[in-house]
């Protein structure tokens, strides 16, 4: 997802384990453990100006929730997507494309075995 900041970014930790911690503190470790998503607080702050309603919004978070390294693309189904945000695939397939249109994902095609190929979509 290519986003142009609007406010400056924080100061990088100088342990990531204390920043583990902290997060620790404010939902607790349960939480932690069972999997967090790091995402640009600008992306939630500007979602609106972004462009993103709140379907897309969801959207953005499952994706960004299945990519963990910039070299591993994410590839949540469509299928998973609208069971995760609790709408219809046809809906998912067309707010993908749209964001894809307006610039906010990337979808790359994946080899499948056989020579098919399926979607991937990144940010």
């Amino acid at each position: 997802m290519s986003v142009v900041a609007a406010v400056p970014a924080p100061e990088p930790e100088s342990d990531p384990k204390a920043a583990v911690r902290e997060n620790e503190k404010k939902w607790g470790k349960t939480l932690m453990d069972a999997g967090w998503t790091c995402i640009p607080s600008t992306i939630i702050l500007r979602q609106r100006a972004l462009g993103l309603d709140p379907v897309d919004m969801n959207i953005v978070l499952v994706i960004a929730a299945h990519w963990w390294k910039s070299s591993q693309l994410a590839f949540p189904s469509k299928k998973l997507i609208a069971d995760t945000i609790g709408k219809d695939p046809t809906t998912v397939r067309r707010r993908l494309a749209k964001l894809e249109k307006d610039g906010m994902i990337e979808r790359i095609l994946r080899p499948q075995p056989g020579g098919a190929t399926t979607p991937t979509s990144t940010g």
